[in-house]
């Protein structure tokens, strides 16, 4: 569901993201983007969020690294957060958030520490910490973000649902680091999650996939900038970039300034080309016009087969119906594999909603180790793994994520959904090798293996045949 779903007729013209409810969009909030802000209601946000952690480096500093001292536990306590789940972004596979506490507050403490001791004693932006420790994502930026500037976005969300007469409840939010205070306001009601919680809206223009700050583009720019091996784009890790920043942080400073004088682009959120949240609107209005009778398919031995036709009906929606144009970028290019799995997530899970099956708890569509997991109560539990046939990865998919996971659930059903998105090379190949692989796999293991492909090729026009 959308926030627009449950305030019908009255979200249009806002500036707001319109967030996906039941789940958490693989989207961050983006600190640099906030930089830029400079007149009206987020002016000195950015300002707010480094004196933060401009405070922290002058408690840790005082500490000299002994983890005992009074400074460094002060420093910690600085940095200990709860993920702000109210804003519906991230990596956790629900609402519910993945929480923080004092072991991710000790990394981060860590990593500040480590910058200390290499003569780094402030960032003028903090997300660089993401630059110069190879343990700390754009979610834990995000999460950052978020959590330091909750009052601020709590503000905007509740000046919001009153100017637009959404209905609202007055929540008590905890805000800050360790969430020892809260704030009373008049917010909006996420009907979706197991526990009540509020709503927090963010602004789209503060949204993207990755930080502007992030290392892989730091990487990338220097390597051009020093005129290195061309090479070394694709053969570094992270951890060997993070090596190589704390080397050069002139070289790091001088590519944020550079930034800062440029200009730092948003998520395209209103076009999505990732399909990070229009799956879910795409596959509900196409549930609800071909409907599918699955009651008969709730017993539990019975449950393989309503599995099997979930698949048909997205091979159907890809095939058939023009679902296969989803899986390309306007210069034909092909969409990452998450586009594929986040549309068949849409049709297993309105199909299931829409005849009243009630998924588990621990089901957990389209997020973790494996792509999808079914379960039937405690008596059947299956596994599907969705891969591109092009993918470096695709037999891993296979041999791999599919198979481990199914022996740690104890799963004795599990398959393997093949996206074929070109007619030659490996493509044909591994098509051709499937049943095979697959038939001496389930016996190798004894195990229920089954596969399909759906071919998401791109069609010719009518024009052109």
């Amino acid at each position: 569901m959308l926030l627009s779903e449950l305030f019908e007729g009255k979200t249009d013209g806002g500036d707001w993201f319109d967030v996906l409810l039941e789940s958490d969009t693989r989207l961050f909030v983006d600190p640099f983007l906030i930089y830029k802000e400079n007149q009206g209601r987020w002016a000195g946000a950015h300002e707010e969020l480094i004196a933060h952690f401009d405070q922290t480096f002058e408690v840790l500093a005082k500490s000299s690294g002994k983890t005992k001292s009074p400074y460094y536990v002060k420093g910690i306590s600085n940095l200990v957060f709860h993920e702000p789940k109210e804003f519906c972004l991230g990596y956790a596979s629900n609402t519910e958030g993945a929480g923080g506490g004092r072991k991710l507050a000790a990394q981060i403490g860590l990593a500040m520490q480590a910058a200390i001791d290499r003569g780094i004693n402030r960032l003028d932006h903090f997300e660089l910490l993401g630059v110069f420790n190879a343990g700390i994502g754009p979610d834990r930026i995000s999460d950052l973000t978020c959590t330091i500037l909750k009052q601020r976005f709590i503000s905007y969300t509740a000046d919001v649902a009153a100017e637009r007469g959404w209905d609202t409840k007055e929540w008590e939010v905890e805000v800050g680091p360790n969430s020892v205070e809260t704030i009373t306001a008049q917010l909006p009601t996420n009907p979706t999650s197991k526990k009540p919680q509020p709503i927090l809206l963010v602004p789209k223009r503060f949204l993207r996939q990755l930080p502007t700050l992030d290392a892989e583009d730091w990487w990338e720019w220097y390597v051009h900038r020093a005129e290195l091996n061309i090479d070394l784009l694709e053969n570094v890790n992270k951890t060997k970039i993070v090596e190589e920043a704390v080397k050069h942080k002139v070289a790091v400073k001088d590519w944020a300034g550079e930034l800062e004088q440029g200009s730092a682009n948003p998520y395209d959120v209103d076009g999505d080309p990732e399909l990070l949240w229009r799956w879910d609107p795409i596959t509900h209005d196409w549930v609800a016009n071909h409907g599918l009778d699955l009651v008969p398919y709730r017993r539990v031995d019975r449950f393989p087969k309503l599995i099997e036709l979930v698949i048909g009906q997205f091979r159907q929606f890809i095939e058939h119906e023009g679902g296969w144009k989803l899986l390309w970028n306007d210069d034909w290019s092909e969409k990452r594999e998450e586009a594929a799995q986040s549309l068949f997530r849409g049709i297993a899970k309105h199909y299931c909603q829409a005849n009243g099956i009630v998924i588990d708890r621990e089901v957990n569509l389209g997020h973790g180790p494996v792509d999808f997991k079914f379960s039937k109560g405690a008596h059947f539990k299956a596994d599907l793994e969705v891969k591109k046939l092009t993918s470096g990865r695709f037999w891993d998919g296979l041999n791999k994520q599919l198979i481990e996971y199914m022996e740690a659930d104890e799963t004795k059903d599990g398959w393997l959904l093949a996206i074929q998105l070109r007619s030659d090379g490996v493509s044909k190949q591994r098509i051709k090798d499937l049943p095979e692989a697959v038939a001496e796999k389930a016996q190798e293991k004894g195990l229920n293996l089954r596969y399909g492909v759906v071919d998401g090729r791109r069609r010719k026009s009518a024009s052109k045949k």
